[in-house]
């Protein structure tokens, strides 16, 4: 069975330390993703991890991220600005990093302090629902990192982490770009059937195959890429929004299954994040996120060449107990918040349970876990072969 939620109160409290704790980092990295440390505590937190447990964890990420990236410490603000000051954020969204002292400083005084007007009252929760509709085109951009943040800064609950979530979404901002409505295909119902579209098209090499390289980098280049974005055809917005995010979810993990990695895993966790910013979005803002999902899911199955979404239905199942009992002796933060997202979806969606489960039972590189639990993966360097 699936373990229960574990007891919060001691662990949630261990987890906001080290959110804390982590604030005076920057997100902007040399790879251009932010460092995992609050989002990692908060998970780890849920899966039932110690004080000792949380601290061995801080301080291995601190020092693999100090080592692989350059850790750097958030700029200060500068002079408030009047037209951010006006909650005007979209002349400061960017894709280099720049104004993340001066969003902090906005996100957590003019929002979480001051609170939302408009809904009367302060907190993390208000400044999510007058910023993150905003950003919601953005939210699939560096393979969900910045909505996965945002996510679990609700469960860490500190408003700081709050407003530096907010704030990295903002510094590491990318949308996805338009397709020409002339050129757009028609919506597809499903995103199964949106798959199969895609393989059948490229069976009948109406799409070239990938050429080879790394999938990473393939994948990156052709999501902006506004030639092979119009290959994808849009999902019907006439699904219901619980309706969507399910089929995502499952497409995800079939996927996931087909080619477990740090790119495949990323569409289940950031599916997830999204299960948990939905309150904040709004219709539109739901579709359009939904969207994104898709859009990079799908980008990601071309750059991995279409393979059949087919498995073994007999494939043997770990018991969530040992799975997260491997996860935490991992000491990944990647293992330990995909085994998190796959027991938070399972609750969420209960008949997508098996097939969650193995997916959580199957490490990033293919191996199941019972066999070989696999090295921990190392983001700047996971550009596997498929």
């Amino acid at each position: 069975g699936m373990p229960g939620a574990p007891p919060r109160a001691g662990r949630a409290e261990g987890a906001r330390r080290e959110a804390a704790a982590a604030l005076k980092w920057s997100s902007r990295l040399g790879n251009g993703f932010h460092a995992h440390f609050p989002m990692a505590a908060a998970a780890l937190a849920r899966l039932g991890g110690t004080q000792a447990q949380l601290d061995a964890l801080m301080g291995f990420d601190e020092v693999q991220d100090a080592r692989r990236y350059g850790l750097s410490p958030v700029e200060p603000p500068s002079v408030p600005n009047p037209v951010l000051q006006a909650g005007d954020i979209r002349p400061f969204l960017n894709d280099e990093g720049r104004h993340e002292g001066d969003l902090r400083e906005f996100f957590f005084t003019d929002l979480c302090e001051l609170g939302n007007a408009e809904l009367g009252c302060t907190g993390i929760a208000p400044a999510y629902q007058a910023m993150v509709p905003k950003m919601a085109a953005g939210l699939s951009g560096h393979l969900f990192h910045g909505a996965i943040r945002l996510a679990y800064a609700l469960e860490i609950g500190l408003e700081e982490e709050g407003a530096a979530a907010l704030a990295t979404l903002a510094c590491q901002y990318r949308e996805l770009p338009s397709v020409d409505a002339q050129r757009a295909l028609p919506p597809v119902a499903s995103h199964f059937q949106g798959l199969a579209s895609l393989r059948l098209k490229q069976e009948a090499e109406e799409i070239e195959g990938p050429c080879s390289g790394a999938v990473g980098l393939l994948y990156d280049g052709m999501l902006y890429d506004p030639e092979v974005q119009v290959l994808i055809p849009p999902l019907s917005r006439d699904l219901p929004a619980n309706k969507a995010l399910q089929a995502g979810v499952e497409a995800a993990a079939e996927v996931f299954l087909q080619r477990p990695n740090i790119f495949t895993l990323h569409h289940i966790t950031g599916a997830h994040a999204l299960l948990r910013l939905h309150r904040f979005l709004g219709p539109e803002g739901w579709a359009t996120a939904l969207e994104g999902h898709w859009r990079s899911l799908a980008t990601l199955y071309l750059a991995m060449g279409c393979p059949p979404l087919e498995r073994d239905e007999a494939e043997e199942l770990e018991e969530w107990e040992a799975l997260v009992a491997q996860a935490i002796a991992s000491n990944e933060d990647h293992e330990i918040k995909f085994l998190d997202s796959c027991m938070e979806l399972s609750r969420a969606m209960p008949w997508l349970e098996p097939t969650l489960r193995l997916a959580a039972s199957t490490s990033q590189l293919g191996s199941p876990r019972r066999l070989q639990l696999g090295p921990p993966v190392n983001t700047s360097l996971s550009f596997l072969g498929l």
